[in-house]
């Protein structure tokens, strides 16, 4: 945990089962890289290069994907809630089970104001 990974270049490479909680992975670029029942809450990909990545079956509560590139990412089946950025992963994958959890972000991300209060009588102008 708090892996120490700025700018790093990963390759081909797969983590299993890996403890990334509060990672930096600022600025790395991921390619060909899988996730698999990993735990990367709060890491850090600000900047990060994703492509061709897979994040399965991993609990990525809290992570920042600001500014993130994404080119083929796939989130199916991984936990997602309270992401920061989510702007940023512009045609990820994810299931439809994960997108409830993610409307506020979503919501939030595209300018949309979200409020429970009735609104005021309104009469059009003439």
């Amino acid at each position: 945990t708090g892996a120490e990974l700025p700018q790093a270049a990963l390759k081909r490479t797969r983590f299993v089962d890996c403890r990334f909680e509060e990672a930096n992975l600022r600025m790395s670029r991921h390619d060909d890289v899988r996730f698999e029942r990993s735990v990367l809450l709060q890491t850090d990909l600000n900047g990060a290069h994703l492509t061709n990545v897979v994040i399965r079956a991993s609990d990525c509560a809290g992570a920042d994907f600001t500014n993130v590139k994404a080119d083929r990412v796939d989130l199916r089946g991984s936990r997602l809630e309270g992401l920061t950025g989510i702007g940023s992963l512009s045609g990820a994958t994810i299931g439809r089970d994960q997108l409830v959890p993610l409307a506020p972000a979503l919501a939030m991300a595209i300018g949309l104001d979200i409020s429970d209060d009735e609104p005021e009588d309104w009469e059009p102008e003439e």
